[in-house]
């Protein structure tokens, strides 16, 4: 656990440091480069028993490369993945190039992303470590190597682009097929955070939820690649601590950016006659609505947790809403309480979780694969 705790402290001395020398634009690049860097050398060189799934990335990738056909694999892993496996097994027999590869990719599509929309580049990056991503970078390639993807493909939302938004959503699921709930994202970025788009996902939800079982059934006849669950704690039925603080806090996140994007305009002096304006821009809307699509799978993956797979797709755009929410505050000392109060309980959660359930992910002890 010294690991956590060091870069822990790193990220925030980090900020503290740089932007107390530097001036704002040059010093967002330089915090990325150390931070971010620091996440890619980390996960680029871990020994073979940092992280659950590893192993058997490393199985996958001596197989294919001792000329084990891909088509072995189909059912298992998708076929972007095992050709990136193929391509680099011409390069190199050492397993470790999957991860150098897929390391330096994540982080720089994940540094590229907060460097360009998070106005509070260091508190995005901490939320990104505090909320585990690290951690699922060690595990889960595959998809983080989607995700990566998907906050390239968030481009294309921005700037209006649909023939690259769905190439590189294709992309993103050849990695991780779960990615491909995320071409509902283009026509959802149309629409914004009212009470009637509320009502609509909830009920949706609360729709989904009932039906869980035969939405289920249709759903792994299409993708039997995922059926190995079922076997597994996945889909259990029980609603896991780790869901449960994920909807507590993806709430949170959620109203907490809302409450901050608005304000209150009194008229009169009068506290019963007051208008309610809006600060955000039109990316805020995009990435609330994001946010809301997020909490709408936790509440459904209450039925099987599996399905909180599907929440990484929408809720990775938290790291930038929140901050950016945060980064409007003109009241100083609330902006600092904010920040202290998020800082605070975000180490608590994640130090909590690698205390408690340290096999969620397996990233501690690290070991760099010289160490081994």
């Amino acid at each position: 656990m010294w690991l956590y705790y060091f870069l822990a402290i790193y990220i925030l001395s980090c900020a503290i440091f740089i932007f107390s020398i530097s001036n704002m634009k040059k010093g967002r690049y330089v915090y990325i480069v150390l931070t971010m860097g620091l996440f890619a050398i980390l996960t680029m060189f871990r020994s073979e028993q940092v992280g659950n799934d590893t192993q058997a990335y490393i199985r996958l990738f001596n197989s294919i490369s001792s000329g084990v056909e891909m088509s072995f694999y189909a059912k298992r892993y998708e076929i972007g993945f095992l050709y990136l496996n193929k391509v680099l097994s011409l390069i190199s027999n050492n397993y470790q190039i999957i991860f150098v590869v897929s390391g330096a990719y994540i982080y720089f599509a994940y540094g590229r992303l907060i460097y360009k929309h998070s106005n509070m580049v260091w508190l995005s990056v901490f939320l990104f470590f505090t909320m585990r991503n690290f951690d699922l970078s060690m595990s889960g390639i595959r998809q983080m190597l989607a995700l990566a993807t998907v906050s390239i493909s968030y481009e294309y939302i921005v700037d209006k682009k649909p023939f690259k938004f769905l190439c590189t959503v294709l992309l993103a699921t050849s990695f991780h097929t779960v990615s491909i709930i995320f071409f509902l994202a283009y026509p959802l970025s149309k629409f914004k955070l009212t009470k009637r788009f509320l009502f609509t996902v909830m009920v949706t939800s609360a729709g989904i939820y009932i039906l869980f079982i035969p939405i289920l059934k249709v759903a792994l006849s299409i993708f039997p690649r995922y059926s190995y669950y079922l076997n597994g704690t996945y889909l259990d039925g029980e609603a896991r601590i780790a869901t449960i603080i994920s909807l507590t806090i993806t709430a949170l996140m959620l109203i907490i950016s809302e409450i901050l994007n608005h304000r209150f305009v009194y008229k009169n002096n009068s506290l019963r006659r007051y208008t309610i304006i809006s600060h955000k821009t039109g990316e805020d809307d995009v990435q609330a609505v994001f946010l809301l699509i997020a909490y709408a799978f936790l509440l459904i993956s209450l039925r099987g947790t599996i399905l909180s797979r599907f929440t990484n797709i929408y809720s990775i755009f938290a790291i930038i809403y929140y901050p950016n929410a945060i980064a409007k505050m003109k009241n100083n000392k609330g902006k600092l309480l904010i920040i202290f109060i998020t800082v605070v309980i975000f180490f608590c959660y994640s130090t909590m979780i690698n205390l408690l359930r340290p096999e969620w992910q397996s990233t501690y002890p690290y070991l760099f694969y010289w160490n081994k």
